[in-house]
């Protein structure tokens, strides 16, 4: 079977520290585990069996990136909460789902308190809602945006990754 990761990443200059946008998205961290490489992050997130949410996150540039284990990341709540994010914060917000068999299926982009597009890949042509971004230049290719609007995955998978348990609010 399949994991998906969703991957929520802030706005370069969002004016918040980690812990302002975990709350600012949802959740409230109960406590922290050491940092870890990202291959035994993910495993400790795919084998978390806890009662409440293991979340994993880091800082890159100054912009926060927090990886869930789930495809609810952006259920009805958590989109209200990032749309109210990058509005009082006149920033913007990207987030994906990553697959391990599919690769990133979908993502969408917030700034200023709305969605400014929205593409998904479960098709041969991807679905698209929205304008262009300028994170876009290179084409659709998800790996692309994510390079353009924050660093490449190769990049970001040797960064040390905390495991955050977190009660979802």
């Amino acid at each position: 079977m399949e994991q998906n990761i969703n991957l929520l990443i802030s706005g370069k200059h969002c004016g918040a520290s980690l812990e302002e946008f975990f709350m600012a998205t949802g959740f409230s961290i109960n406590r922290t585990a050491a940092s870890l490489p990202l291959p035994e992050a993910l495993a400790l997130l795919g084998s978390y069996e806890g009662n409440n949410i293991l979340l994993l996150a880091t800082t890159h540039h100054g912009q926060h990136l927090i990886l869930e284990d789930g495809s609810d990341l952006l259920g009805a709540p958590r989109e209200k909460r990032i749309l109210a994010f990058t509005r009082n914060k006149h920033t913007d917000a990207l987030a994906m789902t990553l697959g391990d068999e599919a690769g990133i299926s979908w993502y969408n982009y917030y700034r200023d308190g709305k969605m400014q597009r929205s593409v998904t890949f479960e098709e041969a042509e991807p679905e698209e809602t929205g304008r262009p971004t300028p994170f876009e230049k290179n084409g659709l290719e998800p790996h692309a945006v994510l390079a353009s609007y924050c660093d490449s995955w190769r990049n970001l998978a040797k960064l040390e990754w905390t495991a955050f348990e977190c009660a979802n609010m």
